[in-house]
């Protein structure tokens, strides 16, 4: 008896599909696709832009692009709530802090 015989939903997350090769890619899309057959899995998967033709290819998925711009909000609002309770740091330093780290996310 295996795994998804037993459960009535199995959730799979699949992080950076896009820093695979080629190949793997492909495998792991074959995968997806052989494993979607069973109504059993709910798969998220998530890459870089470029590879939405290819995620495209697996029936009945959902797109959900996420612009840096939004990732940006969300990487400063992290580091002020961060920066906030750390008394020992100037204001000064707290800003370049924050400005390095933002500026070095670039949208991850």
């Amino acid at each position: 008896m295996s795994c998804s015989d037993q459960r009535d939903c199995i959730y799979i997350f699949l992080d950076a599909l896009d820093e695979c090769g080629e190949t793997e890619q492909d495998r792991i899309i074959a995968l997806v696709k052989e494993l979607l057959k069973k109504n059993v899995y709910r798969i998220m998967i998530t890459s870089r832009p470029h590879l939405k033709d290819i995620l495209g290819a697996i029936p009945n998925s959902t797109l959900l692009l996420i612009r840096p711009n939004d990732v940006d909000k969300d990487v400063k609002t992290y580091v002020e709530t961060e920066l906030r309770g750390r008394r020992f740091l100037s204001q000064g330093l707290k800003a370049k802090i924050q400005d390095a780290v933002c500026c070095e996310a670039q949208g991850m």
